[in-house]
């Protein structure tokens, strides 16, 4: 959220609400969104009282959204920074 600004939309963080990616994440109810700082403590004390909240709803998340989930992302990301340093890219 924009915090205590009323900004225009353009310039809001409320636009990337309607973007087709961010779309596929409020859809999967995996995340709440905080429009204000009151919701925004509020989420996070639920979520630190209960952190298997939503857990469901994130493992949906992390499979439409993630192309592997086998924690070997960071050694992919890292053999592709060494080919393109390498030139074998």
């Amino acid at each position: 959220f924009d915090g205590d600004e009323n900004r225009p939309y353009h310039q809001s963080v409320k636009r990337f609400e309607h973007l087709s990616h961010f779309r596929h994440i409020i859809e999967t109810g995996s995340v709440p969104i905080a429009r204000s700082f009151k919701e925004l403590k509020r989420e996070m004390a639920r979520y630190l009282a209960h952190p298997s909240l939503h857990n469901k709803e994130r493992k949906v998340l992390i499979h439409k959204m993630c192309y592997k989930v086998d924690g070997n992302s960071s050694r992919r990301i890292v053999d592709a920074i060494i080919e393109v340093l390498n030139g074998t890219a």
